[in-house]
This record gives C-alpha cells, sequence and structure tokens, in this order.
C-alpha cells in the first residue's frame, strides 16, 4: 500500500503468461487508504484464480476507437449499425473518452447521459432519450467485450440503467384530423399513396422507401415487409429491416390496395414516357425516372408538405408513432398495434404508447381508414 499526496493505491505482482516474467501492476487512486486496501484484496484473489485483468494506460476513448473499427461488417454487424456506432462512440468521447479504462466508473457513465440528455445535441440542444439508450447499448456491449478480451474483469455497463423509455406525453403526433388535413393537401400529388401508406400501416421510413413491388400483393392486400434503404454519408444504402421482428406481412384493406393500384398505373405511364433512360429499379415510389429516393430527401420534403399545409411540425418518424395512437385512441388493443408496429416485445409498445387506453377490439387495417376518411364519409363507414 502506498500514499501519494493524500491519495492511496496498492500494487500487485502478476505473472505474464507470454514471458512468464513478474511485473508490478499499480491501482487507481483511492481517497482512503480503507477503499485501497479492500480493492487489493479483490485484485489479489482475482489474481490467484487467474482472472486479473490489467489494461495497462489505455483510455476509454482509445478503446473504443479500436472496438469499432475491429467490428466488420459481415460478422453478424450490418452496414447501418457500424455506421451508428461510429455516431455513438464520437457523442461518448468528450464525456469519458479520456478516463482510463481500468477507471471507468459507473457514476462517470451517468454524468454523462445527464449531460447527453440536456445538451448533448447539435448547437447544445438535447439529444432525443431514445438516442441516449442506444448509446448505453453500444457502450454496454464494448464494455463486454474488453471482459472478453481479459482487459477489465468486470462491466460497468452492468451496474448503471439505461435512460427511461420515451412516453406518449414527449412524442408529437397529429389527431384524426389533422391527419385528414394533411392527406387532403396531398391529394393528386404523384407520392400521395406514400403518405397514405405510413400513416394507415406505421411503416418505417427506410422500409417504406426500400418497399419494392414484388414484395406487394394487391390481391391478398398484403406488404411483405423485407428490405429498407437508408442514408449513410449522403449515399442510399440497402439492407435489411431494422430487426428480424421487423420482417413481416403488413395488412392494407382495400382503400390502401386501391391507390396503389393507381400509383403502378400511373408509374408505368411514366416508364413509357422516360422510354429507355428508366430506370428498373423495382421500388415502389421512385423517382419520374425510375430511380429511387434518398431517405434524407423525403424526410425534408415532409417537411415542407406540413409547413404549406399549415400543421403542427412533426419528424417523419412520428407519423407512425400517430398511426399508432389513432388506432389505440379507437379501441384497437395493445397486442394488435404491437404486431401492427413489429415490434420485437409487448413491453415495447407499452412503454412507449402507455397513457393511450386500448378498448373494444378492431381489425387494424381497416381501422385507421376509416378514422382517416373525411368527415361525411365516417358515419357511413
Amino acid at each position: 500500500m502506498y500514499e501519494r499526496r493524500g491519495r492511496w493505491y496498492y500494487t500487485v505482482d502478476i505473472k505474464d503468461p507470454a514471458t512468464g516474467k513478474w511485473r508490478k501492476v499499480w491501482s487507481h487512486a483511492f481517497d482512503r487508504q480503507a477503499d485501497a486496501w479492500t480493492a487489493r484484496v479483490e485484485a489479489l484473489d482475482r489474481v490467484h484464480h487467474g482472472r486479473f485483468a490489467d489494461p495497462g494506460r489505455i483510455t476509454v476513448g482509445e478503446y473504443l476507437e479500436r472496438w469499432q473499427k475491429s467490428r466488420p461488417v459481415g460478422f453478424g454487424v450490418r452496414v447501418t449499425t457500424a455506421n451508428t456506432y461510429g455516431y455513438q462512440v464520437a457523442w461518448m468521447l468528450p464525456h469519458i473518452g479520456q478516463v482510463l479504462l481500468r477507471d471507468l466508473a459507473p457514476d462517470q457513465i451517468r454524468a454523462m447521459y445527464r449531460t447527453l440528455l440536456e445538451s448533448g445535441g447539435r448547437g447544445g440542444r438535447p439529444l432525443a432519450v431514445a438516442t441516449v439508450r442506444g448509446v448505453h447499448t453500444a457502450l454496454h456491449k464494448a464494455m463486454e467485450d474488453a471482459v472478453a478480451d481479459d482487459l477489465i474483469w468486470r462491466n460497468p455497463m452492468d451496474r448503471v440503467r439505461r435512460p427511461t423509455a420515451v412516453s406518449t406525453r414527449d412524442l408529437t403526433v397529429w389527431d384524426a384530423d389533422q391527419a385528414i388535413r394533411f392527406l387532403s393537401a396531398v391529394d393528386g400529388d404523384r407520392l400521395a399513396p406514400m403518405w397514405l401508406l405510413f400513416l394507415t400501416t406505421g411503416m418505417r421510413r427506410g422500409e417504406v422507401v426500400g418497399l419494392r413491388w414484388k414484395d406487394v400483393n394487391l390481391q391478398t392486400g398484403q406488404i411483405a415487409v423485407r428490405h429498407q434503404l437508408t442514408s449513410m454519408n449522403g449515399k442510399v444504402v440497402s439492407s435489411d429491416p431494422k430487426t428480424s421482428s421487423s420482417r413481416a406481412t403488413v395488412a392494407i384493406d382495400e382503400v390502401v390496395v386501391e391507390s396503389l393500384r393507381r400509383h403502378r398505373a400511373s408509374q408505368r405511364e411514366e416508364r413509357l414516357f422516360i422510354g429507355p433512360a428508366w430506370q428498373d429499379s423495382g421500388y415502389v415510389f421512385v423517382w419520374p425516372d425510375g430511380s429511387p429516393y434518398n431517405p434524407e430527401y423525403l424526410t425534408r420534403l415532409f417537411g415542407r408538405l406540413i409547413a404549406r399545409a399549415g400543421l403542427p411540425v412533426i419528424r417523419l418518424h412520428d407519423l407512425r408513432h400517430t398511426c399508432a395512437t389513432l388506432l389505440l385512441e379507437a379501441g384497437v388493443p395493445m397486442k394488435v398495434v404491437q404486431e401492427r408496429l413489429r415490434h420485437s416485445s409487448y413491453s415495447t409498445t407499452a412503454d412507449i404508447y402507455a397513457s393511450v387506453t386500448a378498448g373494444m377490439q378492431h381489425d387494424a387495417a381497416r381501422t385507421i381508414t376509416t378514422l382517416l376518411a373525411p368527415k361525411g364519409d365516417r358515419a357511413t363507414s
């Protein structure tokens, strides 16, 4: 045991399995001698049982950058996941990057979460709870790998809870009348069927823009979600849906079916007009020359459309939340909404939409278009 400038340290001797030589390893600083003594006893026990980990002077930042680069796409990691890890690591580095890996403590991680939630976004704006939850998941995985690589002996993330999930009071959604106003505003637009699909199915942006005609069955009124397009560093990337549970079949009713039939007929006319310059991409929603949309463009387009219609500002992803809340308010059971949104578990749906009361049972595909019918038509629906 050693005291330096009022702080306490301990050392342990460990044998390097590669060289067979003994070397001395210093602990981090402790404010109290009793804490250093307790930690030394635990360290000696780990040495005795061959479980002592020593990352040396490597910092959390150095480890995270090395960890991110060592996770190749195709070995259990999707290209979009690998790209997301890059953003998540970048958010962590200013807060815990300079901490020694062996010294990373739960209170430092919690402090980072508080800062990210309060001012971690661009221009000092708060980061979304869902984003910080993603940071938590990435950091937990990184520390888990550090334990497996014998760099640390215990995962500090095991003692840190994820930030609380977002609830409906944090969501900004439209009511049925506002959704109807939006559909009326885009009526006649070549992409009107796409906006109807967003509101009636709750499909994600990448799933809608990546929807292929071969995955649409207009005879049975079913859409197979098998593919998505995402934007990564300005480029359009093709990938599988977000999770395994996202790969499912979504029911659509006759209103949506008829809308897609008209859209397909219009697309064929565009193809004849363009001629040899047409790009046969196979996607349902494309530019007039057949090339697929960049998902980011649709986000910007949505913002312009709602501003023109004078509607409350929401995100494109909030059309998914709008679909869910309209169904729940109409009495569709939470379990049915979970299956409609293709959440991996019932608890995920319940956490997000906990304040929306579910009552009578209805068919989800028919209920949503009934809600979105013009007021004069609702009484006869």
